[in-house]
């Protein structure tokens, strides 16, 4: 498989971490993790429906080391949000994600009995969320913890979640007929691919594997893939774009989305 070398992100506790922005350097990220933070929300989570009971969960705002810019034409994100989830014993060894409503994002354990997520946007969905937790490969919902009560944002962290959903990243595939057939990943509405790509050349990451890519205008992200690389990919990865500096730690990565291979055209 013609493919850059598989990350190696892991470290012993804490792992090379992101949720739907970007990720830091290993060290940055560390400290990230375990520094204090802006307490914004506490449940008690009572009796969670599924095998992994839980005693509470938290929405927390932590400072960033330095500034990020979301190339959004607003200012530079300076804090993200981190949601932690406290079980009531040691999670069983394994890897997890947290589901806020049917989204999506990795999980790390932070503690025998704590699993947390960074959430790198400036809001949150003003509506009620209802939170999960799943292995990090299962996408069946009948397969999910369900954590009781609801996760209310107030109103100074959230926004409608038709404004946030609008400025999400649109993800199509599409077979390319021809002798060498292959398939092309057509990531609409990423703002900032031609700027930041101009002298550092950027990688489209899927499933812990690098791709090449290009810019159409601005706002669009286009790779293609030969069918045997796409078929070996696992469907529901992380869809991340990053810049190809040469070192796993140093590279700033965004995730735009997870890999459905149901809408293949």
């Amino acid at each position: 498989m013609k493919r850059f070398i598989k990350n190696a992100c892991l470290t012993v506790t804490i792992l090379f971490l992101c949720s739907l922005s970007v990720c830091l350097a290993q060290d940055d990220l560390n400290k990230l993790m375990l520094k204090k933070g802006k307490l914004i929300v506490q449940v008690n989570a009572g009796t969670a429906v599924g095998q992994i009971q839980t005693i509470k969960y938290r929405l927390e705002q932590v400072k960033l080391s330095k500034p990020y810019d979301l190339h959004d034409d607003k200012l530079q994100l300076e804090n993200v949000f981190r949601l932690v989830v406290v079980t009531d014993k040691p999670l069983p060894t394994g890897f997890y994600s947290i589901w806020l409503n049917d989204r999506q994002i990795d999980a790390y354990t932070i503690k025998p009995n704590a699993i947390a997520i960074i959430i790198y946007e400036r809001t949150l969905p003003d509506s009620m969320i209802k939170l999960s937790i799943s292995q990090r490969q299962e996408r069946k919902p009948e397969l999910r913890t369900v954590l009781a009560g609801t996760l209310s944002v107030p109103s100074e962290y959230a926004a409608p979640l038709e404004e946030i959903q609008a400025n999400q990243p649109i993800i199509k595939l599409r077979r390319l007929p021809g002798s060498s057939p292959r398939v092309e990943i057509r990531i609409e509405n990423v703002r900032g691919c031609a700027v930041t790509g101009g002298s550092t050349p950027l990688l489209l990451e899927i499933d812990g594997y690098n791709f090449n890519l290009g810019c159409e205008r601005d706002t669009v992200i286009i790779s293609r893939l030969t069918i045997e690389d796409f078929a070996e990919l696992r469907d529901g990865a992380e869809i991340a774009v990053k810049f190809a500096t040469g070192s796993i730690d140093t590279n700033q990565r965004r995730v735009l989305g997870r890999l459905n291979k149901n809408v293949l055209e």
